[in-house]
């Protein structure tokens, strides 16, 4: 489900490597458009999942579909956000996914970092910084 309104993006990202990669890039921008601001349960393709802030629900062919990079190429990028730091996912079956028969539970490292208010941003503890942890 996507939301009405805006997340933030930082202009350091002009410095980032996926800012050069423009299907990275593409596939970033469609995760943070995806991923929650609040609590919430979606209903993903019959499975209720409840989501917290800075995570998503999402099959690799959704993310393909909608930016027109290769499903194989996605996967790629997902695996190369999850190691540099950027994420972390879990696959259908498996831990806070066991639920899923299909798709992959995203958390985005740091959401809360980037996308709080400025006067808050130092007091947010770090058990909440990364949601799949």
């Amino acid at each position: 489900m996507r939301d009405p309104g805006y997340f933030k993006l930082w202009r350091s990202i002009g410095r980032h490597w996926i800012r050069k990669d423009p299907s990275a890039f593409s596939v970033w921008m469609n995760l943070l458009e995806r991923t929650a601001w609040f609590k919430r349960t979606e209903n993903f393709k019959g499975a209720m999942v409840k989501l917290q802030p800075g995570q998503l629900v999402v099959c690799l062919n959704e993310i393909a579909e909608d930016t027109k990079v290769a499903r194989s190429t996605v996967g790629k990028i997902l695996q190369r956000f999850e190691k540099d730091g950027m994420l972390k996912r879990e696959l259908p079956g498996k831990g806070k996914a066991k639920h899923l028969r299909v798709g992959r539970l995203i958390a985005i490292t740091y959401w809360y970092f980037y996308q709080a208010d400025g006067a808050i941003r130092g007091k947010i503890p770090q058990s909440v910084i990364v949601n799949l942890s």
